[in-house]
């Protein structure tokens, strides 16, 4: 936000904020409600607020601004004004009580935290693409089904992203520089998401895999024991009988449903670990617990149990149409030992990539302190 107190008419007001606004600033403008000749100038700003203004009142025996018996009823000096601010997406009147530092501090706060909601929601979907992609490489049989995909994109990924909003303002982005309106991607931003995307996400989803291609390799060791032939493979168009070689979805979708679960469930559970690092971006577990935001502290064990009814349930309503189902105590113990101790390993390794994500940000910043300028000249405010 910018203050330009000049004597100066429209057209050149225009000009200076066209001028910041070349050099890549983002202009915030603050001007009278029922001035009309600030219409135009409310619409060349970037952000604009409109205020209404304190009257003269001292040669008038009535108030300029007469409060009307309705609320609902305004007076024509009101409907210009409310005509006149209609670029404008917030507006103040006279006796509203304007706390601009925390107005500010709140915008900046949820700001960061929507870009951080997005950001997140990215990389989850593409650990999903990924995922897949990598299965059907492997010949895997597909890792999630129909209902799965539905049950991630609608539900698990939208409801984790947004409980990042939940944020209380940190008072200490008002000491962040601002960045400017430049090209917002280039070639070191490229090559620094796709590095953090494959230290944060990469494991989890090839932990997913091998936990998924285990349980499978679980369930043929079992039916080849119990037959005395090795009627099972884990690939699924390995052809080991001319007459059946889809048997992961014929004779075996039991396995295949139990299989396609538990990928699920461990897929969520390593969705919300990785989410922990992201609830307060700048600061590392020890510095500020993620559970100061009170609704992903909500959120998080909601979707956990969540997934649990959704894995019993699958399970349930899909098995009543398989000739043959398997239970979760087939399932080899290295699966449950991997699985639930990599959390650990996923906390661990996303701390370390907060702290060089940290240690660029503060390089960035001081980088944009050096830069500031808007080249107005003698007209500059800076």
């Amino acid at each position: 936000m910018v203050n330009l107190f000049t004597d100066c008419t429209v057209e050149t007001t225009q000009e200076m904020i066209k001028i910041m606004q070349e050099n890549g600033q983002v202009v915030l403008c603050v001007g009278s409600s029922v001035n009309m000749l600030n219409t135009a100038i409310f619409l060349q700003s970037d952000c604009s607020v409109a205020v209404e203004p304190l009257l003269p009142q001292v040669c008038a025996k009535k108030p300029a601004i007469v409060q009307t018996r309705s609320e609902h009823i305004l007076t024509p000096t009101q409907l210009a004004a409310a005509l006149i601010s209609i670029p404008c997406p917030m507006g103040f009147k006279l006796d509203d009580h304007i706390g601009a530092i925390h107005f500010i501090a709140e915008a900046r706060s949820y700001l960061m935290a929507m870009r951080n909601c997005f950001y997140l929601m990215l990389c989850y979907h593409l650990a999903i693409m990924l995922g897949q992609v990598v299965s059907s490489l492997l010949l895997f049989p597909p890792v999630l089904s129909s209902q799965h995909l539905l049950w991630l994109i609608f539900i698990i990924i939208p409801v984790l992203c947004v409980s990042l909003m939940g944020i209380p303002v940190d008072p200490r982005v008002m000491n962040n520089a601002t960045s400017k309106n430049s090209d917002p991607i280039n070639r070191d931003m490229v090559v620094q998401f796709l590095g953090y995307f494959v230290l944060r996400f990469i494991p989890a989803v090839f932990v997913c895999l091998f936990c998924y291609g285990l349980t499978l390799h679980s369930f043929c060791i079992k039916e080849n024991m119990s037959t005395g032939a090795s009627v099972c493979t884990l690939y699924a168009f390995s052809d080991y009988n001319a007459t059946e070689t889809r048997f992961w979805y014929d004779k075996f979708s039991g396995g295949l449903i139990v299989a396609q679960n538990v990928f699920l469930f461990l897929l969520v559970l390593y969705f919300v670990c990785i989410s922990v690092s992201f609830v307060h971006w700048s600061d590392h577990l020890w510095q500020h617990v993620p559970f100061t935001n009170k609704f992903w502290s909500i959120v998080t064990p909601v979707l956990c149990i969540s997934q649990i009814i959704f894995f019993a349930c699958d399970v349930v309503l899909r098995n009543n149409s398989v000739r043959q189902s398997f239970s979760l105590s087939d399932i080899h113990p290295a699966v449950y030992a991997v699985g639930f101790c990599f959390p650990v390993i996923i906390l661990v390794v996303n701390e370390l990539v907060k702290k060089h994500e940290v240690k660029l940000y503060v390089r960035y910043q001081k980088r944009t302190r050096l830069n500031f300028g808007t080249k107005l000249g003698m007209n500059s405010p800076f």
